[in-house]
């Protein structure tokens, strides 16, 4: 449950509007008579972030842990990786004003976005905060009751490749297609062995869920014209009219996030 092969993991949810998250009613506690393994591993996994751990073990859950534990469970449906699960909008710290204001609206309008299947093609440098904007709409989508799915272009396309012999992936491709925001993260940085694969099956997927209506974000490293180049007029055109383009400007976070220098 790593968050980054789309082969991996439960099947995304593909219901539109499968439900707004709500809080369960507060309650002493909740009992769950049995677990499927799989969820022991994932209650194993999260335990360390659940509200109040100590008290709560696998077989009993207080609400608010059982609140938090259904959250998760959104999140990994979902493919996000786990080092965005703790954050959103409000913990930005994107470099760009401009951009950040834009996702915030956004994010506030979300089932409205959501719903006339508008989508966002953000550019910008390594580390500039592309991936962090797009999983705080992504979370916000999945909060109103949204499915979505994080897919790394690499992983994806290799998937849909694989795809071609094997009839159980491809029920896989099709749930990951139809989901109602999908983020193709790190578009340039794919490499199946083909040089006409990848224009192709992107220009497929992009039209299927244009004409679909369905809202699609994406990431590159790119500049626009590269891309422009490499995956052909037509497509940019195409994509240039159902997503709002967004130039990200900023110095690389990353330094400024490093984990190692809360240890002391």
């Amino acid at each position: 449950m790593n968050g980054h092969d789309p082969g991996d993991g439960p099947l995304p949810w593909v219901r539109k509007k499968v439900g707004t998250f709500e809080p369960f009613r507060e309650r002493a506690s909740l009992s769950i008579p049995s677990l499927t393994p799989e969820w022991e591993a994932f209650l194993f996994e999260v335990r360390a972030v659940l509200a109040c751990g100590d008290r709560c073990d696998s077989k009993r859950l207080c609400s608010s842990c059982m609140n938090a534990l259904e959250w998760y469970r959104r999140l990994a449906l979902a493919n996000i990786p786990r080092k965005y699960w703790p954050h959103d909008i409000e913990d930005c710290i994107v470099d760009d004003g401009e951009a950040v204001a834009f996702f915030r609206h956004a994010i506030a309008h979300v089932d409205d976005v959501v719903a006339r299947g508008l989508g966002m093609s953000v550019f910008g440098t390594n580390g500039n905060g592309k991936t962090s904007l797009c999983t705080y709409f992504m979370r916000a989508a999945l909060r109103r009751g949204f499915s979505a799915y994080y897919a790394h272009v690499e992983a994806l396309f290799s998937l849909i490749k694989a795809s071609f012999d094997d009839v159980t992936l491809r029920d896989r491709v099709r749930a990951i297609r139809s989901v109602d925001v999908l983020l193709l993260d790190d578009l340039g940085r794919e490499n199946v062995g083909r040089t006409d694969f990848v224009p192709a099956t992107f220009d497929d997927l992009f039209r299927y869920r244009d004409g679909m209506g369905l809202s699609t974000l994406m990431t590159t490293n790119l500049p626009p014209a590269t891309a422009r180049e490499r995956y052909g007029n037509a497509l940019a055109s195409l994509w240039s009219g159902s997503s709002k383009i967004i130039i990200l400007r900023g110095s690389d976070l990353r330094p400024r996030l490093n984990e190692w220098d809360a240890i002391e």
